[in-house]
């Protein structure tokens, strides 16, 4: 089997296992993709491939990336154990603080965060 039918094949079985999942059947994913429900059994089942309009418009269906049907990653659960334990400690600290202290850490996130471009 070449790489790009074991691809598909891959991203054919997360996109079922995902609509499945969201308690989808294959008519009501069809429609909301705007597709055949044969195309849809055929991009399950790894025979066709998908335009990268429609990719991305599957992704919001399923809600999931593009990452995720290519690949099968997703967040790492250890980068999510790793994501809590930081914020506790960040709230353990802050649980110290003035309330001046507060202003200060809150203005200090508010110049961070619009250097870096979050919000």
């Amino acid at each position: 089997m070449e790489y790009k039918e074991l691809m598909l094949l891959e991203m054919g079985w997360r996109i079922r296992l995902r609509r499945e999942e969201l308690g989808m059947t294959r008519e009501s994913f069809a429609e909301a993709l705007d597709v055949s429900t044969k195309f849809v059994s055929d991009l399950e089942c790894g025979i066709k491939g998908i335009s990268v309009k429609k990719l991305y418009r599957l992704s919001q269906v399923l809600n999931v990336s593009v990452e995720y049907l290519f690949t099968g990653k997703t967040v790492s659960q250890t980068e999510k154990e790793e994501r809590k334990e930081v914020t506790n400690r960040i709230l353990d600290l802050l649980k110290e603080c003035t309330i001046e202290e507060l202003r200060n850490f809150e203005d200090l996130s508010r110049v961070y965060g619009k250097s870096v471009g979050s919000k």
